[in-house]
């Protein structure tokens, strides 16, 4: 045989093996379509008298995810276990996103019956192509009956349970309801179910806010959620969303310009850090409390649909998180350096913002704003000495106290500079921060009660905490931000204590309510002292460490908290605690690891004292708030500021007092002083006089000084009654006044007075008199004193004033 012939016998075989195996593939698929069929009557047969097997509770009630709104009912986040779920009704879905997976998924999805046939039969015709079987066919009903009531397998008998399934679901439902289930619960990968969560996800936005070309890409990413994510493979995904978009074309659902348009978009998809850094610390605490609330596990609250109705101040916590986050206020401190924050309602509680760190996704959202514990330092001052002090009518804001060293019981605390300014008032000590008159009040007031008054208004002690260092925030392990704002905003709502509140509503997915806030106000420490307490730290921001806030210009309180670092320079933790009627607010700084410091200008009433004033600026911006108003249990008096001064003592203003000598202060009602002072009435007459003469015979003029701010004025009468002033004095109380004239003429007789004036005090620009002295005679070189009568003209002054300008001439 030749070789062409063997050639064209091998051929012909080729052709008519082809041809049977048409034969064969054909004969299958009319086979397939005839068990199709039949299986489909016997489909149909079922679904009109067993609908049992489709359960739609298995569809609708799905876990869904916990949404969280802020105190305005705005959408802030969502919050999901494994699955990212939020149901969305289907009149909320705009057409050209209901178009985009009709296009891709079942053209025909509202002309068939839950089964088309005319793509089953494409289909099959694939899997024989393929000699496998291979996913298609499925209409949206079929996929949503698979995804909810049958497993993935790829088999002939699961497809045929599928498409019976479909059409028992049918019946049941109407296409827009089938339709909402479907985009309700089909996956999109990262999460996200459904596709009000896979919006939110990739684009930030609600369903409803998405362009033609966002609503491509979902309706793209769902056919494989790992090959088209947009996340990781963001080129496969718009290859996959032109396909959708040449689809809704070719079928008419958009024009050739929205086509071109779309396609020729640049789809934005939102980044990971995005998602879930903003408003994050905020979150955390907010589904802390709704578990604790609830009494729920967290996976449940996940997962349950709850709406969580929040306290925060979405735009207030947005500009906390950029202020805390920048590096603008930390340059010197360093990357690591963190801080924590929490501003509060003073009347409610509701937590407004709060800022647990720096680094959140580093960290694991640790929130340092509720759970870490730190030395408050001087911020406590007013919480454990001045609050207890005046609580328990020990002192009154006026009350002097003298800034000294000291050594009570082998403690010997320092100021913070090492200086002491002798004698000042307890609203000064305060505005100052003196670290010695705050631990000569904890003394006197009493550890025990000192720590009653701080624990009612809100703050924790460890057993440990037993001793004076306590004064200066020497705690066992200290407190938090979240605590200090408790106490404080128990002071500015005048005693009434009232806890922080993240939540304030919880309903189920349905709307029906599961919890409502309602704050408590309990009465904790009394209006009287809540208020004068807050009337001193009015001057810590008007003189104080916390000026920076003075440029407000609003009725604020503060206290700056700065501990130094033990071992090193520099500081270690710094704080502020500030708040208005409205609000109230603590900053802490610092680093987790208490071996490094900030730097040593780092302080209180620097870096967190410009943050706070941002905070305060923005929630003030174009109002003020509220005064302070005072309880009845107040009242105000004028006291005499140079009594004060000179004589450390508390006296009302005199009808004589100048008005540059009043200093208005307030007191506990029945506390006030009653006293009127005496220094500005006229000076007392001096009659305790001596004239001597000494061994030269000089003439030796002795007297006791009675009062302070009195000058003496020293007066000789020359023997034809001419008066000379001699000398002036100005010297301490009970101070012994001696002068020897030595400008008289020997064997001369001559008399001597004193006249008292007021050293402050002018009358028609004349300092004020006293009553002169009797007179005292005596002879130079002869030690006689005789008394004279009184003396009725004035002395003419020759001599100048020892005092010169200081205190002026009459």
């Amino acid at each position: 045989m030749r070789h062409t012939d063997s050639v064209k016998t091998v051929k012909e075989k080729k052709k008519g093996i082809k041809r049977l195996g048409a034969v064969l593939k054909w004969c299958g698929t009319v086979f397939l379509l005839c068990v199709i069929a039949a299986c489909l009557g016997i489909g149909v047969l079922f679904a009109t008298v067993d609908v049992d097997r489709v359960d739609l509770d298995k569809i609708r009630q799905t876990r869904q995810t916990a949404l969280f709104y802020d105190d305005e009912e705005r959408l802030i986040s969502g919050m999901y276990s494994l699955e990212n779920r939020i149901d969305v009704e289907l009149s909320m879905v705009p057409q050209h996103v209901i178009n985009a997976f009709i296009a891709i998924e079942d053209v025909r999805f509202f002309e068939h019956q839950g089964v088309d046939l005319r793509r089953i039969v494409g289909s099959l015709l694939q899997d024989l192509e393929a000699g496998a079987y291979v996913e298609g066919g499925s209409t949206i009903t079929q996929q949503l009956i698979k995804l909810t009531h049958l497993t993935s397998e790829k088999t002939i008998s699961r497809k045929i349970n599928e498409a019976i399934l479909a059409i028992k679901l049918e019946r049941l439902c109407t296409k827009n309801e089938i339709l909402e289930m479907y985009l309700n619960y089909v996956y999109f990968g990262n999460g996200a179910y459904g596709v009000e969560a896979a919006s939110r996800t990739f684009f930030g936005k609600h369903v409803d806010e998405i362009s033609l070309d966002e609503a491509a890409v979902l309706a793209a990413v769902i056919n494989s959620p790992a090959e088209y994510s947009p996340y990781y493979h963001y080129e496969k995904s718009i290859a996959r969303r032109d396909l959708v978009l040449s689809q809704m074309l070719k079928y008419g659902m958009i024009s050739c310009e929205e086509y071109e348009t779309a396609r020729a978009a640049k789809t934005g998809i939102r980044t990971r850090d995005e998602q879930d850094a903003a408003g994050a610390y905020y979150i955390d605490a907010a589904m802390e409390e709704a578990c604790e609330t609830l009494g729920i596990e967290k996976t449940e609250l996940l997962t349950g649909g709850y709406r969580i109705y929040t306290c925060m101040n979405k735009d207030l916590q947005a500009r906390c998180e950029e202020l805390l986050w920048s590096e603008e206020y930390f340059k010197g401190a360093g990357n690591r350096a963190e801080a924590a924050f929490i501003l509060t309602d003073t009347v409610t509680g509701a937590v407004k913002a709060i800022v647990g760190g720096r680094h959140y996704h580093e960290d694991g959202g640790w929130n340092r704003a509720t759970k870490a514990k730190r030395q408050p330092g001087s911020a406590i001052k007013p919480i454990l000495v001045y609050g207890p002090a005046l609580e328990y009518g020990l002192i009154s804001p006026a009350t002097p106290i003298k800034d000294e060293e000291i050594d009570i019981n082998g403690y010997a605390p320092k100021n913070f500079n090492k200086k002491y300014i002798g004698w000042t008032t307890a609203r000064a000590a305060l505005a100052s921060s003196l670290n010695c008159p705050a631990v000569k009040l904890l003394h006197e007031v009493g550890i025990e009660r000192a720590k009653a008054y701080a624990s009612a208004a809100g703050i924790d002690f460890d057993e440990n905490d037993n001793h004076l260092a306590l004064a200066l925030g020497g705690m066992a392990y200290g407190t938090t931000p979240e605590e200090l704002c408790l106490a404080y905003r128990t002071i500015a709502g005048g005693g009434y204590r009232v806890e922080n509140s993240f939540v304030k509503r919880i309903e189920k997915s349905d709307g029906s309510i599961m919890y409502i806030s309602e704050p408590k106000r309990e009465r904790k420490l009394s209006p009287e002292g809540t208020y004068l307490l807050t009337d001193m730290l009015r001057s810590t921001v008007s003189i104080g460490t916390a000026k920076t806030l003075a440029g407000l210009n609003i009725d604020i309180a503060a206290k700056t908290g700065t501990v130094d670092a033990v071992n090193g320079t520099g500081n270690k933790d710094v704080w502020i605690a500030a708040y208005t009627t409205e609000y109230t607010a603590v900053l802490w700084c610092g680093f987790d690891k208490q071996t490094e410091n900030l730097p040593v200008s780092f302080s209180g009433g620097n870096i967190p004292a410009q943050i706070m004033k941002e905070v305060f600026s923005l929630l003030y911006r174009d109002r003020k708030p509220a005064a302070f108003s005072e309880p009845d249990g107040v009242v105000r008096v004028k006291l005499d500021k140079q009594t004060l001064e000179e004589e450390h003592e508390l006296a009302l203003a005199s009808m004589t007092t100048p008005p540059e000598y009043t200093l208005t202060e307030v007191f506990a009602r029945g506390k006030e002083p009653t006293r009127i002072t005496s220094y500005w009435d006229p000076p007392q007459t001096q009659n305790d006089i001596t004239v001597t003469v000494d061994g030269e015979g000089y003439p030796v003029i002795s007297f006791l000084s009675l009062q302070r701010h009195v000058i003496y004025r020293i007066v000789r009468v020359e023997p034809d009654e001419r008066e000379t002033v001699v000398k002036e004095f100005c010297v301490e109380t009970g101070d012994l006044i001696s002068y020897t004239d030595q400008t008289v003429a020997p064997n001369t007789i001559y008399a001597y007075y004193v006249i008292p004036l007021h050293s402050k005090l002018r009358v028609d620009g004349a300092f004020l008199r006293g009553q002169p002295s009797d007179k005292r005679i005596v002879m130079s070189g002869a030690g006689n004193a005789l008394t004279l009568p009184e003396r009725t003209e004035e002395p003419q002054q020759i001599l100048p004033p020892i005092f010169g300008d200081f205190f002026g001439n009459d």
